[in-house]
């Protein structure tokens, strides 16, 4: 019975450890990560995702900190982030907003804005279209 009693203690400590670890990030997410050189200065060339152009371009890479977007050569970028319609260039706003209200189950909305990553719910650009501040599309 202690045996029993000890693996269920043990399970739920494993659950409750999982729970708590990040989830883990998609190929999407990675490739669509901006460009990051790193802070430090040894310099190397490097591979990244540029979800603008669609494809595998080259960067020199400081050596230290950025992102996951950064791949030691042009195969590894292209294994990882295929060119395809996942990643389209910039997609025009009108389009965004349209396919936004379109698709019920959409949650995450994205928009680049003074070359800065920006994510919002939803439901905060609905408002934000349809309230007092409207998007010029």
């Amino acid at each position: 019975m202690k045996v029993l009693h000890g693996l269920l203690l043990l399970l739920l400590y494993l659950l409750t450890l999982l729970a708590e670890l990040p989830p883990s990030m998609g190929l999407a997410d990675i490739c669509i990560m901006p460009k990051q050189e790193g802070n430090c200065k040894v310099l190397s060339v490097r591979w990244f995702y540029n979800r603008r152009s669609n494809r595998c371009e080259r960067f020199m890479y400081g050596g230290c900190g950025g992102n996951a977007n950064n791949f030691k050569n042009l195969q590894e970028c292209l294994d990882k982030c295929k060119p395809s319609a996942k990643f389209p260039a910039e997609t025009p706003r009108r389009n965004l907003l349209q396919g936004l209200i379109s698709k019920a189950g959409l949650r995450r909305f994205y928009h680049r804005l003074d070359e800065k990553d920006v994510f919002h719910d939803a439901a905060e650009v609905v408002e934000c279209a349809f309230g007092r501040n409207k998007i010029q599309v």
